[in-house]
């Protein structure tokens, strides 16, 4: 069949409403419609408490983004689970649509546009950003709008352009960069004068919202290399296949050529990849970039004129493969990722047990589920590193899940107040204990200081005497 812009259009987008509908249909079906991960329950807290006060978080320890409010608006209507995935759903798929649109602005043909579509929508890092709660998918989206509005060379469609890329500003520091990087990036391509006074305003209002970025963090969790944390196959939650990144350097190799036609590709592209060093979830915005390189370079292989045809099939084959392979492994683990019935069931049990006012000790990748299934406070979650006495917190928690002294444990239980010891299967294979009886686990047979109230399917709840 002949490709049209309308079937084109098509089939990109039910091919993105299949793939990211695919982990939603898991969790219904197996998981009792459970949130995916860890990040979506920090954020479902936040908007629900923004619900709850109907007002912004007065706590010296939050970190402002906007995208609380937005799931906070949408939640009041629909519940904050429900617009946890809807939102980024929906993003994704207008994000597939303006990308859709500006490839057309940039002259590429329609299989060229195709085959970058496809290659994107099957990218770990897309999936992520259009299934998974998280804070980028909205500064994704308007940065594209304002791309493609910039594009149309247009008074008022460039002020609405301006005031797409100011919406992203308030999202984070490295937003406001990529704005004023795409800006100078256009410039050397149009040498437009107007974009030199709209580059003077992006670079006023970020300077006025520089404060908000400048939060107070103390290092203390040790960082994930940069392959480990880029690369999906390697285990990044927001990553890129290995055979997009070889799709994509292929197709850097034959964009270079033609560099000055392609700077508004480039220089963006510099600018992320020296971030990422910086900051590792530029990767969700990188991916886009990669998607042009990677959909140019097997148009290019697939038009190429081989000796052997059979090799050139194969190589064909090989490639849709490895992106095939890539993906329904990232699918697959996403969709069965933590929490599952049985966590939710043990929160949701010590939240009809407990107190609201009762602190609840686990390790830290599991304090946002026990923030907003059991609803309630914890002595460190994956935020705790912007919490006053960060160290102290972190250095009093290893001590907690390792000493085998019972004066020092109980010393330390009493200093945070602590009313429960929450645990989990995979935090005694690994992800805390190597061994059995080992630190506190040795300790709970002192019935004196910890009583057993739950243990069910490798979950533990112990509570601790005053």
């Amino acid at each position: 069949m002949k490709l049209t812009e309308r079937n084109t259009l098509a089939y990109v987008m039910l091919a993105a409403v299949i793939v990211l509908l695919i982990p939603h249909l898991v969790r219904f079906l197996f998981y009792n419609n459970i949130m995916i991960g860890d990040e979506p329950y920090y954020h479902a807290t936040i908007a629900k408490q923004i619900i709850e006060q109907k007002s912004l978080i007065h706590d010296s320890n939050y970190v402002f983004n906007p995208y609380h409010l937005v799931l906070a608006s949408a939640g009041y209507f629909i519940g904050v689970e429900l617009a946890s995935k809807l939102i980024p759903f929906l993003l994704g798929l207008l994000s597939v649509l303006i990308f859709y649109l500006i490839l057309k602005e940039f002259k590429m043909n329609i299989e060229e546009r195709l085959f970058v579509l496809l290659i994107l929508i099957v990218s770990p890092a897309f999936i992520y950003l259009s299934v998974i709660s998280n804070t980028h998918s909205i500064p994704v989206f308007l940065t594209l709008l304002g791309i493609y509005l910039l594009f149309k060379k247009n008074i008022f469609l460039t002020i609405l352009s301006l005031l797409a890329f100011a919406a992203t500003v308030p999202f984070g520091i490295f937003n406001a960069l990529l704005v004023i990087t795409l800006l100078l990036a256009y410039i050397i391509k149009e040498k437009s004068k107007k974009t030199i006074i709209l580059l003077s305003i992006i670079i006023i209002i970020s300077a006025v919202f520089m404060p908000v970025y400048f939060q107070e963090k103390t290092e203390v969790l040790s960082k994930e290399g940069i392959l480990q944390s880029s690369i999906s196959d390697f285990g990044a939650l927001a990553g890129i296949g290995i055979f997009n990144i070889l799709l994509a350097f292929i197709g850097f190799s034959l964009m270079w050529r033609k560099k000055k036609e392609h700077i508004f590709i480039f220089l963006p592209l510099l600018f992320m990849l020296i971030g990422l060093f910086y900051l590792q979830t530029i990767i969700v915005y990188l991916n886009f970039v990669l998607a042009v390189f990677a959909g140019y370079a097997f148009t290019k292989i697939k038009n190429m004129d081989w000796q052997v045809k059979m090799i050139k099939n194969l190589t064909i084959l090989l490639i849709i493969c490895g992106l095939i392979f890539s993906t329904a492994s990232y699918l697959n683990r996403i969709s069965n990722m933590q929490p599952d019935k049985e966590v939710i069931k043990s929160l949701e049990w010590l939240r009809h047990y407990s107190e609201p006012d009762e602190i609840v000790f686990s390790h830290y990748s599991r304090g946002f589920w026990i923030n907003f299934l059991a609803e309630r406070p914890v002595v460190t979650d994956k935020m705790f590193e912007y919490y006053p006495g960060a160290k102290e917190r972190f250095n009093d928690s290893l001590e907690i899940f390792y000493s085998r002294n019972l004066k020092n444990t109980r010393t330390l239980l009493n200093k945070h107040n602590i009313s429960y010891v929450w645990i989990d299967s995979e935090m005694k294979q690994g992800l805390v204990w190597e061994k059995e009886q080992q630190g506190i686990l040795f300790l709970f047979r002192n019935n004196e200081t910890f009583k057993n109230i739950y243990n069910n399917q490798g979950i533990e709840i112990w509570e601790v005497y005053p």
